[in-house]
């Protein structure tokens, strides 16, 4: 738009506002005068009426504070949340062999089975219950970990503790029916713990060895995992 007509609509607003500003005067004396009179009548309804209102302003007041803080509280446990998920222990089983793995009468094979804090921080009050069980192929995911009363030890980030373990020697009938196929040798394993935040943790682990056909005499063999759980 040219600047001359700005100039020009600008003026004619200027002398617009001179003509009125005299009979706006007027006008506004004229309520402002009727208005204290309508006030001096009314004063205790408009005392009541300004009440209520600063009343139902008080009240979306604290109504939008309470919500802000909602809010605030739920970022708070949210950020918490991150840098807890983020920093705590995470410990879990691995590398769960059973060597020699040989069908044999009086041999001992045994199993071997790492714990690892994969965690940037350390677990506090470690606890591991775990045992070898001759068992059914059908029974191994009912199995349940046994409560030992094993010492506790703190375990540090990106460490590992190793355990071994055996069933003592295998019969003819043990045998018998590992290559039939109706039992395995199953592994349950459960460690408990406190990550840096305090909070009770645990894994738990269900596998059962493998079987017969799948394995060469003296072989080691990894296991089949049957479960894991983890909080």
């Amino acid at each position: 738009m040219p600047k001359a007509l700005l100039w020009g609509y600008f003026l004619i607003v200027a002398l617009l506002c001179v003509v009125a500003w005299p009979l706006l005067t007027d006008h506004l004396l004229t309520f402002g005068e009727s208005a204290g009179r309508l006030l001096e009548a009314h004063d205790k309804g408009v005392t009541a009426l300004f009440t209520i209102v600063l009343a139902i302003a008080t009240a979306f007041l604290w109504h939008a504070t309470y919500r802000l803080w909602i809010a605030g509280e739920r970022q708070v446990k949210l950020s918490r949340d991150t840098a807890e998920r983020q920093l705590r222990a995470y410990l879990t089983f691995r590398n769960l062999r059973i060597k020699p793995w040989k069908w044999e009468v009086d041999s001992v094979p045994f199993v071997t089975l790492e714990l690892r804090n994969n965690g940037q921080t350390p677990a506090y009050n470690v606890k591991v219950e775990w045992y070898l069980d001759f068992a059914h192929t059908s029974s191994v995911k009912y199995l349940k970990p046994k409560i030992v009363d094993s010492p506790s030890y703190v375990l540090d980030p990106q460490t590992v503790s190793a355990f071994r373990g055996d069933l003592g020697k295998l019969s003819n009938e043990m045998i018998r029916r590992l290559k039939a196929g109706t039992h395995t040798i199953a592994v349950c394993a459960k460690v408990s713990y406190e990550d840096a935040f305090g909070r009770p943790r645990h894994t738990t682990l269900l596998a059962s060895a493998p079987s017969a056909e799948s394995t060469q005499t003296d072989s080691e063999a990894g296991f089949a995992s049957e479960g894991v759980e983890a909080t």
